[in-house]
């Protein structure tokens, strides 16, 4: 059909991303789907700009609580910016 959008839009929240990027939680049923979704092109992520910190601040507690080092703390947070997400 013409004019027919394909796109799917999602809404991630803080702990959908902290469960794909976390090596603990990396196993877990939700993050394989979000990743599937993420591969996607046709899906589109949109979050607020909100969104980084609400991730940095759970990278941060990680960290504190001694679930990842300080080295990979600073590669998750690098690599959060390179996520396929807009953020308005």
């Amino acid at each position: 059909m013409e004019g027919t959008n394909t796109e799917n839009k999602f809404v991630p929240d803080a702990s959908a991303i902290l469960s794909i990027i976390l090596p603990d939680e990396a196993h877990l049923t939700k993050s394989k789907k979000i990743l599937k979704l993420l591969d996607n092109p046709k899906n589109k992520f949109i979050a607020p700009h909100l969104l980084k910190y609400e991730v940095a601040n759970g990278l941060r507690s990680a960290l504190i609580q001694k679930r990842i080092t300080k080295s990979l703390y600073n590669r998750l947070n690098k690599g959060l910016l390179k996520l396929p997400i807009i953020y308005r």
